[in-house]
């Protein structure tokens, strides 16, 4: 080979005698041309963490830096599906796929059978790689629906069935509003875009390590990266003492919590935040799972703050009464009893069985039992356009005066 001769910055697939030369010039390239911060970057510094005394840094490679080294080697991924699994009681999605680099320009091949020039694309280096909604950052969320709901979303009768008696414990059963199920959330569905693109660029890494000088300045290995280092340098969640599990779920409770609608609830009650807390919490025992966290519950409770409705669980909440405490107050029933009920006969619905009651000046229409859930739509499109809302709980309507 003759001095000074320029090195076309690809790989020559048919000989070897050219491979320690293309190495040192990958390096070369690796080390000047990739950006720090942008083609690559420190595991610790990614991540958040201390390193521990000895500890030697790691190098992780980018998406940018990624594509540089591909660009250079003057390779492209080719995508190939292996794998699409749906788990259609859970609504979990995985997509494994495998990326092949192989040249930009083709190999010119003679076909003996054909006679032929053909075009090959050789495959240079290969990666796997998947995505699930299992992860973190796409996880799952389970949620009661209605059976309304699910049926909409294409669920059929035997398939409800089957799902009842598999698990009955996630199975409500309602005369009035309807069947519930806690099932797991529909938004995973939408996420399938995203999961082949994530496996797609993970594989494509995977491939990229596989060509020659790049597993040698960058490394995978980052798992140790993904716990936190405690005050004593201990790593892997095994503190010496209990102090840090202890602080972990104030910390947690911390977060999970809105103090702008905290002060509003506290201002519309009276009561002291520990009081809101405790009455938070309470509601998130009472919900039967219905309400997940804390921010859930602090929002119901401040909507019933707003409409007056704030007893506390501790005390014996006042029932409704059908006997108002003066003339005026008898009044305004009378004249908001009318009100719906002429709109509900309007519309040529039955309200004989009907019960009105004033309960904290709002009007509650309680509809009768024998009454199932898509006979009750019709008075509900009315009763909704006199700025009335369906309580779920207690399964009946409620109307400002």
């Amino acid at each position: 080979m003759s001095e000074g001769k320029q090195i076309i910055p690809t790989f020559d697939h048919t000989s070897t005698d050219m491979m320690d030369e293309q190495i040192e010039n990958i390096g070369t390239f690796l080390d000047e041309k990739l950006v720090e911060g942008k083609d690559w970057a420190y595991a610790h510094k990614v991540f958040g963490r201390e390193l521990r005394e000895g500890d030697e840094p790691k190098k992780m490679l980018l998406d940018p830096g990624c594509s540089k080294i591909m660009n250079y080697m003057r390779v492209r991924p080719r995508h190939i599906n292996i794998e699409c699994e749906l788990d259609t009681e859970t609504n979990h999605l995985k997509y494994s796929l495998k990326a092949e680099l192989v040249p930009w320009l083709p190999v010119m091949y003679y076909n003996p059978s054909t006679k032929e020039m053909e075009q090959i694309f050789p495959v240079i280096a290969e990666g796997i790689a998947s995505s699930t909604t299992r992860e973190k950052r796409y996880k799952i969320r389970f949620e009661w629906f209605k059976e309304r709901v699910l049926k909409a979303e294409g669920y059929t009768d035997p398939e409800l069935e089957k799902y009842r008696k598999r698990y009955p414990d996630r199975y409500k059963p309602s005369k009035n509003y309807g069947d519930t199920y806690y099932m797991a959330s529909l938004e995973g569905l939408g996420l399938d875009n995203t999961l082949i693109k994530m496996a797609a660029k993970r594989a494509e890494m995977d491939a990229v390590f596989q060509l020659p000088g790049v597993a040698g300045k960058f490394s995978q290995e980052i798992d140790i990266y993904d716990t936190k280092l405690d005050k004593d340098g201990n790593r892997g969640g095994e503190p010496d003492s209990d102090e840090t599990s202890e602080e972990t779920p104030a910390e947690e409770a911390e977060e999970d919590w809105d103090e702008t609608q905290g002060e509003e609830v506290m201002k519309l009650t009276g009561w002291s935040k520990d009081e809101v807390i405790a009455e938070v919490d309470s509601l998130i025992k009472k919900s039967d799972g219905l309400l997940v966290n804390r921010m859930a519950a602090l929002s119901v409770l401040l909507r019933n703050a707003k409409r007056g409705d704030y007893t506390k669980s501790e005390e014996p909440e006042d029932k409704p009464t059908q006997e108002p405490q003066d003339e005026a107050l008898t009044q305004e029933l009378s004249e908001s009893e009318d009100v719906v009920r002429k709109a509900l006969e309007d519309n040529g619905l039955d309200v004989t069985d009907f019960s009105f009651l004033l309960y904290k000046k709002r009007v509650l229409v309680k509809p009768p039992e024998t009454l199932s859930i898509d006979e009750l739509v019709p008075y509900n499109e009315v009763i909704v356009k006199l700025k009335g809302d369906w309580d779920y709980e207690k399964e009946q309507w409620e109307l400002p005066l």
